[in-house]
C-alpha cells in the first residue's frame, strides 16, 4: 500500500527577545495514506537531508526524528534538533546558494526510510543566516536587539551553558533544589535563596514584625511580603538579614554569597546593559522597566523590593520596582548590597550601595 506524505513548511518566530535567530526551523506535514485519510497517533520516523544547489544536490547537513502523528495525522518537529547523522546544522552555509529539504520516511517508526520528496528552502536559510552576522568594536563581538520599546541595542556577546550539567540542581539545608547556569567563569543559582536553616542544619528565625525585624541582632528571615503564597516564595526567595549571610553557612556546601567583587565581574562580562540580561519581565511594573527583559543569563531576577530599616523600619517597600541582593563584603556596620532596576544603566559599578545589617535583602549564591 503506498502512503503519499504532503509536507508544509514554515518558520516560527515566536520570540525575537534575542539577537540570534534560534538555530532549527518549524516543520509541520501530514502523513496520508493511499486512501488519503491521516495515519493518526502513530509515531512516523523520518530522515531529514538539507541538500546545497539542487533537488540532487550534495548533502549538508542529516539528521533523524521519530514524530507522533495526532488524530489528523498531522506531525510537528523541528529541524536541526533531530538526532545528528551527519554535518552540523550550525555550520549549514545558508549565505551560499540555495537549499533543498529532502525528506524520507518509515511509517512504522523505524529506520527503513522510503525517499517523500524534496522541496527548495525560501526564507528560512536567509533568517538563519541574518542570525549569524555579528558586530564588533574594539574586537569585542555584539549582538544588535531590538526592545520592546523598538530601539535597538547592542549586546556583548556571552557564553552561557544552561542546564550547567547534567544534574542542574543544588539542594539546601530545607530541601529547596535551584537550578544553575555558568556563565563565562561563574556557576551561579537561576533562583534566589528559599532556605530557612543554615548548610549545618540550624534553624534560622522567622521575624514577621516589623518591629522585632529592625531590632534583631542575629540570624533572621522572613518571606517577602509576609507572604505565604508558594510561587511568591519560589520566585522572589526569602528576605535574610545581614546577620544571616554573615555565618558563611546561608548558601549550601559548596556555595556562597557572592562578593561585591564577584558581582563586579558578572557585570563586567555581560557590560552596559546588565540589568537587561539579568531580569524576568514577570512582576515588573511597567514604568520601573518591565520592558527590554532579555534574561539571556536565564538569572531571572525579579522585583522582590527590600525591607526597609532606614526610613520605615520593617516595612516592605519597591515590590515591583527593584530588587537588591546582599553581597558578602561588609565593614563593621554595612554590607554592600548590589540593587537593581530595569529602566537604569549601569555604569561605574553605581549600583553597588552599602546598608546596614537590618535591612531584609534576598540572596543569590555562587559555587566555590
Amino acid at each position: 500500500m503506498k502512503n503519499l506524505f504532503t509536507s508544509l513548511f514554515f518558520l516560527t518566530l515566536s520570540s525575537i527577545s534575542f539577537a540570534q535567530a534560534p538555530q532549527s526551523f518549524s516543520y509541520q506535514a501530514i502523513a496520508r495514506n493511499s486512501s488519503g485519510a491521516g495515519i493518526s497517533n502513530q509515531n512516523i520516523g523520518l530522515r531529514i537531508s538539507i541538500l546545497q544547489g539542487s533537488v540532487t544536490g550534495t548533502s549538508v547537513y542529516t539528521e533523524t526524528h521519530t514524530a507522533l502523528t495526532d488524530a489528523n495525522g498531522i506531525l510537528n518537529l523541528a529541524i536541526g534538533t533531530g538526532t545528528v547523522t551527519a554535518g552540523a546544522f550550525s555550520a549549514i552555509p545558508w549565505e551560499t546558494g540555495t537549499y533543498f529539504v529532502q525528506v524520507e520516511m518509515d511509517i512504522t517508526g523505524g529506520t527503513n526510510y522510503v525517499l517523500m520528496g524534496t522541496s527548495q528552502l525560501l526564507s528560512v536559510p536567509y533568517a538563519l543566516y541574518a542570525g549569524g552576522v555579528s558586530l564588533s568594536k574594539n574586537n569585542t563581538p555584539f549582538d544588535l536587539y531590538i526592545g520592546d520599546d523598538g530601539t535597538t541595542y547592542a549586546l556583548k556577546k556571552i557564553t552561557v551553558e544552561h542546564p550547567y550539567s547534567q544534574t542542574p540542581t543544588i539542594t539546601d539545608a530545607s530541601g529547596n533544589s535551584y537550578g544553575t547556569v555558568k556563565i563565562g567563569t561563574q556557576v551561579w543559582m537561576t533562583e534566589n535563596l528559599r532556605t530557612t536553616k543554615l548548610n549545618d542544619g540550624t534553624a534560622i528565625v522567622n521575624v514577621p514584625s516589623g518591629a522585632a525585624w529592625s531590632a534583631a541582632t542575629s540570624p533572621a528571615y522572613v518571606n517577602v511580603n509576609n507572604t505565604l503564597n508558594t510561587d511568591t516564595i519560589n520566585d522572589f526567595g526569602r528576605f535574610y538579614n545581614f546577620y544571616t549571610v554573615n555565618t558563611n553557612k546561608l548558601c549550601p556546601v559548596g556555595w556562597h554569597v557572592p562578593s561585591e567583587d564577584e558581582f563586579k565581574t558578572l557585570m563586567a562580562y555581560l557590560g552596559p546593559l546588565t540589568n537587561f540580561r539579568i531580569r524576568d519581565a514577570k512582576y515588573w511594573e511597567a514604568q520601573y522597566g518591565n520592558l527590554n527583559a532579555v534574561n539571556d543569563t536565564h538569572l531571572s531576577f525579579y522585583p522582590t523590593g527590600a525591607r526597609q530599616n532606614m526610613y520605615s523600619p520593617g516595612q516592605f517597600t519597591d515590590i515591583g520596582i527593584s530588587t537588591a541582593l546582599w553581597t558578602s563584603t561588609a565593614t563593621s556596620t554595612t554590607a554592600t548590597t548590589l540593587i537593581i532596576y530595569g529602566n537604569f544603566t549601569y555604569t561605574n559599578n553605581s549600583c553597588l550601595i552599602p546598608r546596614s545589617f537590618n535591612f531584609g535583602l534576598p540572596v543569590r549564591c555562587i559555587k566555590n
